[in-house]
């Protein structure tokens, strides 16, 4: 429950802001992309951090050890993060354009900024997983 909760916050923001935006008659939901992606890119940043391994090297106090997969996981995160920013920013740049781009039945900064954070939380799951 407590993972849920967690990873399903934005989420939750999101659907506050659009009810108040709704109850105050704002027609907007352009901020709802932005969001989603910056909380994307907060998800991966602790990802970054290897997982160390609980092991003494005789000879060497201060080595540490890792897996060969947490170590491509967190080369790809590190990736990631950099392609995010950019994904976010235009999703920022987005909702200024008017009317909104679609993607589909989406706002093309909804959609970016919803698929920006599903990537993050398959990044955050196989890290768990490692």
């Amino acid at each position: 429950m407590y993972s849920l909760i967690t990873y399903g916050f934005p989420l939750i923001l999101v659907a506050f802001e659009w009810g108040l935006k709704y109850i105050m008659k704002v027609e907007n939901t352009s901020f709802a992309g932005p969001a989603l992606a910056a909380a994307a890119l907060s998800f991966l940043m602790p990802l970054t951090k290897p997982k160390v391994l609980q092991m003494n090297i005789p000879g060497h106090p201060n080595s540490f050890l890792t897996t060969t997969r947490d170590s491509q996981v967190v080369g790809l995160t590190w990736i990631l993060v950099f392609v995010f920013l950019f994904l976010w920013a235009g999703s920022c740049f987005l909702t200024t354009e008017q009317p909104i781009r679609k993607l589909w039945v989406l706002d093309m900064p909804l959609a970016i900024g919803g698929a920006v954070y599903v990537v993050s939380l398959i990044m955050t799951w196989a890290k768990e997983k490692l």
